[in-house]
């Protein structure tokens, strides 16, 4: 490849425009004729043997077209998050042509809900998450919540985006992680604490150690009680070396001054209502009330 070509493409971070560099146009054509570039759009070249990389595809995109916006599970991986991948690169563009390996939306995405790192151009993890909800239901939210996305940030993307295909299912998830769901197991524990007039706690509480390092994470907890829940599926506890792990992380809770309950996510799914008077049992029991015991 020749160097001055190699150059540009190493300055644009992989993606060359034509109309950014008119003065390489001879070798830029040569570059073609030998097959060390290859045009993913007209006037939009990559390197031979990197057109496959999720990457630079999306960098093509947004050179490609000005308005163009990745979406969906490939905004996602961007933001590093394990969703399943799809066939073909989600855009939301009023622009860009659907291709072979792109689906294009007709909508534009509002100013404030898109990110532009590194020559990219994609949707914040909201509205990611949001797109992702007709596929992957409510679980595209808890990823995000995971991650760190509030459900403060969430509830504005969706207010932003209104009139989508697709906004009655978006609306349940948003509804069900209202107070920071995590799973599934955690929204059906969390209505079930609401529905029976539970307060008093918070979701997803860090609780840190001496250490810089330590920090963990309780599921449901009452401050007041240093009293914590967590809700255990089997996928994630099931082996030996968590079962082990689990225990003592049950003992370093109690060295800092937390008493911890675990449950299962099966059994709160099963009945969230149950979960919930239990839990108030508990509180009662612990607050020294009995009245309204049942």
């Amino acid at each position: 490849m020749n160097e001055s070509i190699r150059t540009a493409l190493a300055a644009d971070l992989g993606v060359l425009r034509r109309a950014d560099h008119r003065d390489l146009a001879t070798r830029i054509d040569r570059a073609l004729r030998q097959g060390d570039l290859i045009a993913l759009f007209p006037g939009v070249y990559v390197a031979a043997g990197t057109q496959n990389s999720l990457e630079i595809q999306m960098r093509a995109i947004a050179a490609a077209a000005p308005d163009a916006v990745v979406t969906g599970w490939a905004a996602a991986t961007a933001h590093r998050w394990e969703v399943p991948r799809g066939r073909r690169i989600d855009v939301a563009s009023l622009q860009l042509q659907p291709r072979a390996w792109i689906r294009v939306e007709e909508r534009s995405v509002p100013a404030p809900l898109i990110m532009r790192p590194r020559r990219l151009r994609l949707t914040r993890r909201p509205l990611t998450a949001l797109d992702l909800v007709p596929e992957l239901g409510p679980e595209a939210l808890y990823v995000a919540l995971r991650s760190g996305v509030t459900p403060a940030a969430v509830a504005e993307a969706f207010a932003l985006t209104p009139k989508r295909r697709g906004n009655r299912a978006r609306a349940a998830a948003v509804a069900a992680c209202t107070n920071n769901a995590w799973s599934a197991a955690e929204a059906a524990a969390h209505l079930g604490l609401v529905t029976r007039g539970v307060t008093g706690w918070v979701a997803n509480r860090v609780v840190a150690g001496a250490e810089v390092a330590e920090r963990f994470v309780l599921d449901i907890a009452f401050e007041d009680l240093r009293l914590g829940f967590e809700i255990d599926g089997r996928a994630y506890h099931g082996s030996r070396e968590q079962f082990e792990h689990d225990r003592e992380r049950v003992l370093r809770y109690a060295e800092l001054g937390w008493e911890v309950i675990r449950v299962t996510a099966a059994s709160v799914l099963a009945n969230p209502d149950a979960f919930a008077r239990r839990v108030r049992t508990i509180l009662q029991v612990r607050r020294g009330d009995r009245s309204g015991w049942r």
